[in-house]
């Protein structure tokens, strides 16, 4: 059996030899299970105190469940670009503070439930200044080797390249890094993630930009084919989905340590002091109780959701940079689906998340080339092809989404050039088996589309447009839909003032 001294040197050879020794390893003398943990420079999610151990706001929540369930974790620390390659080949047991992805599913299993929503900002050097993305032309932009805001499907080198314009990109090794570059002046530009941003910008001279982007979601990450990875996803969402039900737990403790995230006690009213001293039951102290700690989870859930829409109307930003014509259009097709819900008796929520989900309903356009989405006149049948995988692409972009506005902005994507006869894309259903969110934004979408002007085509009139929707119903559209779009319409005329910019000439 391995002494502690052979423990020891494992550990200072960064578990070259762990994948021959693990069995041997989980059975020391303490009696406790040993778990290897991936640990990297991300403050203030996980990083290296002043005491060289591990720290931070996953460091905390994992020694917690390490605790109750009898485990010793040991980091081994590696910049991020070798934390996933150890995860890879089986020489670590849990990674901390992974974005999901579906390319990263392909390769690591994954915990349920998740520990944060994070998404990235560009920062500047001093004297340099944007407001979108074309403003980075030909600029020196620092990033994260391996990080999923950089290489991602949509991490900045995959959007510049959409705006097809040029920069040069500088990796670094970590977020503390990319913002040493900035601060050096050379970078001009550098992507961090929002918690490392908001803990340590004021440390460096950088300035915010008011661009972000890529919203994704945080957990932990495990070699799939390994022995105890099902016990230990299974095991941590236990402890996690009880520590996010109690409103005083380590988990909302170590927010307010790290981001400064707090849930604040909320004083007992007169009122109830008057009732406690008059000698009401235990009970009722237990319910109020109760009562305070639900409002306080619902406050943090609609500050996670208002920023999470903050991203969304980035991201339709992004989409209007992308394509000179999409901007007003997204305006449209929302506020339509929007109105055309209401009339179809959805409820305000609902009604909201389609809203905000429509906005992305033509994200995959971002990955469609210029001289295929801009081009005047009519596509190829090879250029055809290659447009009609916007919808899948764009599904393919907003997948894995745990928000209702992210499943439902997926389900528009992908759906919302089928038709009602089934002759649409890109799966060829058809009625009600296309989602109702899909159905509407259809109506929408065609409408504006008819009534703008595009690079292969002149806009049409009002009354024309309106025509040839009433002459698809039944056809391309639920007639129940075009019923409730004919409702509308008057609103959406005056609202745009339609009825002024689109007369003949």
């Amino acid at each position: 059996m391995l002494g502690v001294k052979q423990d020891i040197l494992l550990v200072a050879l960064g578990l070259g030899l762990s994948g021959f020794f693990a069995p041997v390893i989980k059975a020391e003398a303490t009696g406790k299970i040993t778990l290897w943990a991936g640990a990297y420079e991300n403050s203030p999610k996980i990083y290296k105190g002043p005491d060289g151990k591990a720290a931070g706001f996953h460091k905390d929540i994992l020694d917690y469940i390490a605790q109750k369930e009898g485990w010793e974790i040991k980091y081994v620390w590696a910049s991020w670009k070798e934390c996933l390659d150890k995860l890879e080949k089986n020489q670590l047991d849990i990674l901390p503070d992974v974005a999901i992805s579906a390319e990263r599913q392909k390769k690591y299993a994954f915990n349920s439930e998740s520990f944060l929503t994070n998404w990235a900002r560009v920062y500047a050097a001093g004297g340099q200044e944007a407001d979108n993305f074309l403003d980075l032309k030909n600029k020196k932009i620092a990033v994260m080797a391996g990080s999923i805001h950089t290489d991602g499907i949509t991490g900045i080198k995959n959007l510049i390249s959409g705006f097809d314009i040029s920069c040069e990109f500088i990796e670094a090794v970590d977020y503390r890094a990319v913002f040493e570059l900035v601060d050096s002046g050379q970078a001009d530009f550098g992507i961090v993630n929002r918690t490392f941003g908001n803990a340590n910008e004021k440390k460096y001279k950088v300035s915010r930009t008011p661009i972000i982007f890529n919203p994704t979601d945080i957990r932990f990450a495990f070699p799939p084919e390994a022995a105890l990875t099902p016990r230990l996803i299974e095991r941590i969402d236990f402890h996690l989905r009880q520590l996010k039900a109690e409103a005083d737990s380590p988990y909302y403790v170590s927010l307010e340590k790290h981001f400064g995230i707090s849930v604040e006690k909320v004083p007992l009213p007169k009122w109830l002091s008057y009732l406690l001293y008059a000698g009401l039951p235990l009970m009722l102290i237990l319910s109020g109780a109760v009562i305070i700690a639900r409002k306080q989870i619902r406050d943090k859930t609609k500050e996670l959701d208002e920023s999470q829409g903050e991203v969304i109307d980035r991201l339709g930003k992004a989409i209007e940079y992308r394509d000179n014509y999409t901007g007003r259009h997204i305006s449209i097709v929302s506020e339509i689906c929007y109105l055309i819900g209401r009339d179809l008796g959805l409820s305000q929520k609902e009604c909201d998340i389609l809203k905000k989900a429509a906005t992305m309903h033509d994200i995959g356009k971002m990955a469609i080339e210029d001289a295929i989405l801009l081009k005047p006149g009519s596509l190829s049948r090879d250029e055809w092809e290659k447009m009609k995988k916007h919808s899948s692409l764009g599904a393919d972009m907003l997948s894995q989404g745990n928000s209702q506005i992210l499943k439902t902005a997926e389900s528009i994507a992908l759906y919302h050039h089928e038709k009602w006869d089934g002759s649409g894309y890109p799966r060829k259903i058809n009625g009600k088996s296309i989602p109702l969110a899909a159905r509407i934004c259809t109506v929408a979408d065609v409408f504006d589309a008819l009534i703008s002007k595009r690079p292969y085509k002149a806009a049409w009139p009002l009354q024309k447009s309106v025509d040839e929707i009433l002459l698809r119903k039944g056809s391309h559209f639920d007639p129940k839909i075009v019923e409730s779009f004919m409702k509308i319409l008057p609103r959406i005329t005056s609202q745009f003032s339609l009825d002024k910019s689109l007369q003949p000439a």
